[in-house]
């Protein structure tokens, strides 16, 4: 890992990249920190969010509350798919992925809009930069309850803003989209919530409930 970073540590770390500050919890049995670089994550997550979701700012502080990796078989995997006329092959699917959950701070003061839900994702064997998860569901009859960062066209786009801070049901509401689902064809191996992020973010522990280390290690 590639770490440009000015590191100021007491009961919680803080890491300081230009002007993004981003707090991680120290390193206890409850908070498993995820095993990679998060203030490249939140970068690549920001460059992102502000190209294509109109972010207005860089966050001014920004928690990780929760990470997960998942596998798949190879068995699973489907094999590279020839592209017409020979010029190569369409991108396999991942067979291993990163995921996290965030909550951000846009500005200070306040201001409407002021705080963020993001969920990323990457595969680091596709070598891809850190991207917000986006999901799109068929839909037979309009939406009548859109959930947290859902369009009325069915697209999840893995973003939420607030006009004020999101509590732990407003998290949790929006991880039981995609975060805190289960699929038969993955399989969790590592992965929790950071607790004293998530309290501290959002005022409460969590409201929801994430497979830890020993329920993984179960399956």
């Amino acid at each position: 890992m590639l770490w440009s970073l000015k590191v100021q540590l007491d009961h919680v770390g803080w890491l300081t990249v230009g002007a993004l500050s981003v707090a991680l919890a120290s390193c206890v049995p409850a908070d498993r920190n995820p095993p990679w670089d998060t203030a490249e994550m939140i970068r690549e997550l920001t460059s992102e969010l502000r190209t294509f979701e109109q972010l207005p700012a860089d966050f001014s502080e920004a928690l990780v509350l929760a990470w997960r990796i998942d596998t798949r078989p190879a068995s699973t995997s489907t094999p590279p798919i020839p592209l017409p006329g020979g010029s190569g092959f369409m991108p396999t699917p991942p067979d291993r992925i990163e995921v996290a959950l965030l909550w951000g701070r846009i500005r200070p003061g306040g201001a409407p809009g002021s705080w963020a839900l993001v969920q990323g994702w990457r595969s680091p064997a596709q070598g891809g930069p850190w991207q917000r998860t986006m999901i799109n569901r068929e839909l037979s009859a309009p939406l009548k309850h859109l959930r947290p960062g859902e369009d009325a066209d069915g697209t999840w786009h893995g973003y939420q803003r607030y006009d004020g801070p999101p509590t732990s049901t407003d998290a949790c509401s929006f991880a039981a989209v995609d975060f805190l689902g289960e699929d038969s064809s993955w399989q969790r191996v590592a992965g929790g919530f950071l607790t004293r992020n998530w309290t501290r973010a959002l005022g409460a522990a969590p409201a929801c409930r994430f497979p830890d280390a020993a329920d993984v290690s179960r399956r």
